[in-house]
């Protein structure tokens, strides 16, 4: 089963969640996928939001999951710190930001 990997204070690769429940990955969406798999969640737990998986995250939806992730390896962050170092935060946008008017 795997674990969430190398928890270098919290700064490595690894699994992390927020207050809400949303599970992200610092490495890759197959780290991220994996992972999930691993804690039993299914694939309508998954959310992309259509962006070619930029936000990308799993819902962890009661603190059962949230349990079960944590004692797997994953580390509970705020939500800031989780969408500063989710996999996607490192790529280019697909579509231009415009400020608004």
């Amino acid at each position: 089963m795997p674990t969430a990997a190398g928890n270098n204070g919290n700064r490595g690769r690894v699994i992390i969640y927020d207050h809400w429940g949303h599970m992200v990955s610092t490495e890759s969406a197959q780290e991220l996928h994996d992972f999930a798999r691993a804690i039993g969640l299914g694939e309508l737990l998954y959310h992309a939001n259509g962006r070619e998986e930029y936000h990308a995250h799993y819902d962890l939806l009661s603190w059962r999951l949230r349990e079960r992730a944590r004692l797997l390896g994953a580390v509970k962050v705020r939500a800031r710190e989780l969408v500063e170092r989710a996999w996607w935060s490192r790529r280019p946008l697909p579509f231009k930001m415009t400020a608004a008017e």
